[in-house]
């Protein structure tokens, strides 16, 4: 670390387009664990929209900042669904920048600046680059993964021809608002090599920064009894699209090709609001269980764990939790972005269905060889990515944006 606010305090005041508590999905696991590690050393003016369920109270947010300002969502939101459709067809941006043009928080934002004064705002997701060239002070943005490429998961299993066409010219103006704000701000931080890289190739000009995001190893932990013979997890927000093609593909493909070799196999997808093409899967070999209130057991007694993901972008803090916990896992090639993962050493890698299968079949068919290897392994990777190094590579980041305006 370099500069001369690399271990002084600094005021940084950080724009969240979600209230990070409950931590309920990425993008609250980011935030809350981020902050949790700066606010030991720094003083965090935190600004964020609470919703329904959020949770605002002193002694929650102690852990996370030094202050709290909560954005007020202005009364012209109650309008209708559809007069609000219509005003963002009318304003020819994108969606989810029209969204929070008309929230209440970037006026909540820059007058956390005007009152604080911090020496860096980090900006966290992307939207948030429509107020850059306002703040004054050095801007870090924080959109963690590339838009477009989620934009093509959610353009893919839109359901409809209206749907899709809106979903195309969602992601096209999406694409437009990254080449047009993007480059305002004073750093660009991502969690993987390939959310850097496609970026980079829309945004001329544009140099992301990669940090990862680190996983907690003390609460997901490897467990201390003998794992359940022939059962593969994944988990997730079964209701997000990349999510719901992973579960469909791991059901429909992987499955009957595993049970060939192994005829006792059962699949488990694991997670909150399951969408109805995941319902769908449910059977004799395949449960599907909802939302759980801690999936940390799950992930200790299951014998393998499948991340067959073929859309999205990120890092899969799944993949993270299930390292960590000493879980043996077959995954493709894009689950594995911005782990620093070794293919076949910490993860059995593979592209389609019949690969996964073979790595599963191996893993199960001995437990205590491969398996032990790959948990071994596995762990050892999830303890070098903690969130105390994710919390340093942002001080970094943060010293060197406000020494370049020094």
């Amino acid at each position: 670390m370099s500069g001369r606010y690399a271990t002084s305090l600094m005021k940084i005041v950080v724009g969240a387009t979600s209230h990070p508590l409950p931590v309920s999905d990425g993008m609250h696991l980011h935030v809350w664990h981020l902050l949790r590690h700066l606010s030991d050393r720094h003083e965090i003016v935190l600004v964020s929209e609470p919703r329904a369920g959020s949770d605002i109270s002193p002694h929650a947010l102690a852990e996370i900042c030094s202050s709290y300002r909560p954005a007020t969502r202005p009364s012209r939101l109650a309008d209708g669904r559809l007069l609000r459709e219509a005003s963002t067809l009318a304003s020819g941006r994108s969606k989810v920048v029209e969204q929070i043009r008309r929230s209440g928080l970037p006026a909540a934002i820059e007058a956390a600046v005007r009152d604080v004064e911090p020496d860096v705002v980090h900006l966290e997701t992307g939207a948030l680059a429509t107020i850059a060239d306002r703040l004054g002070p050095p801007v870090v943005l924080v959109p963690l993964d590339a838009g477009d490429l989620n934009a093509k998961a959610y353009t893919q299993y839109a359901g409809g021809a209206v749907q899709r066409w809106l979903s195309v010219r969602e992601a096209r103006r999406w694409k437009e608002f990254e080449r047009s704000a993007y480059r305002r701000c004073d750093a660009v931080v991502v969690v993987g090599e390939r959310d850097a890289d496609d970026l980079a190739a829309d945004v001329p000009g544009l140099d992301p920064i990669v940090i990862p995001n680190g996983v907690d190893a003390e609460r997901f932990h490897p467990p201390t009894r003998r794992r359940e013979r022939d059962v593969v997890l994944l988990h997730g927000a079964m209701d997000y699209p990349p999510n719901v093609d992973a579960a469909v593909f791991a059901a429909t493909d992987v499955l009957p090709r595993l049970r060939i070799h192994r005829p006792d196999a059962r699949l488990i997808l694991a997670g909150r609001n399951p969408d109805e093409r995941v319902l769908a899967l449910a059977g004799d070999y395949v449960e599907v269980t909802g939302e759980l209130p801690d999936l940390v057991p799950l992930l200790q007694s299951a014998a393998a764990y499948l991340c067959p993901m073929r859309l999205g972008s990120g890092i899969k803090n799944k993949l993270l939790e299930a390292l960590a916990c000493g879980c043996p896992t077959a995954a493709t090639p894009l689950a594995t972005n911005g782990m620093g993962i070794r293919p076949g050493r910490d993860v059995l890698v593979a592209n389609d269905g019949e690969g996964l299968a073979a790595a599963l079949s191996s893993i199960l068919a001995d437990p205590d060889g491969v398996g032990a290897q790959l948990a071994s392994a596995g762990r050892a990777r999830a303890e070098a990515m903690s969130w105390a190094e994710t919390a340093r590579a942002f001080e970094s980041v943060y010293s060197d944006v406000i020494g370049r305006r020094s």
